[in-house]
């Protein structure tokens, strides 16, 4: 719901501009068509929009937090507001850093299995080296002793 406000005061203002008799809008206006929304949660969602270049209030707005009152002063919405709506506003937006964080979420994942396969693998080839290892010293004592019985070092 939170996502959706600020969308759709973007495209209250987006509607207001594309109107036949385009007008500045008065604060009071977004808040009388946004009257079933907290207050406080109001005045912080139209700061958040100005907090982000998306609209422009007039310099004289009270913001109050610890006791909303109806903003006064008057809205237009920025080019920056415009763009962001059409591509998606702030719900295509936090969308897409869900999706983000759950790729991250399954990349991690992924590499933890890899790392765990590549682990175990290291693992057997490091045995295999051992017993290699171990098979050519049997061999190689083995031939030398050959070798020298062969040149009659040991006697029988």
């Amino acid at each position: 719901m939170e996502i959706k406000l600020l969308d759709d005061i973007l495209r209250y203002l987006i509607y207001i501009q594309k109107s036949e008799k385009p007008y500045i809008v008065n604060a009071k206006d977004i808040d009388l068509q946004f009257q079933d929304v907290n207050k406080q949660f109001f005045s912080s969602a139209i700061k958040k929009l100005v907090d982000d270049g998306y609209i422009y209030l007039e310099e004289n707005v009270n913001l109050n937090y610890i006791k909303p009152t109806v903003i006064a002063g008057f809205c237009d919405i920025t080019i920056d507001g415009i763009l962001f709506i059409k591509i998606g506003g702030y719900e295509n937006y936090y969308n897409k850093l869900q999706i983000e964080e759950n790729l991250m979420s399954d990349l991690k994942s992924e590499q933890r299995r890899h790392s765990n396969s590549l682990v175990r693998l290291n693992r057997w080839l490091v045995i295999l080296t051992l017993v290699i290892a171990v098979g050519t010293l049997v061999a190689a004592l083995y031939y030398s002793i050959e070798i020298l019985s062969f040149f009659c070092a040991f006697d029988k």
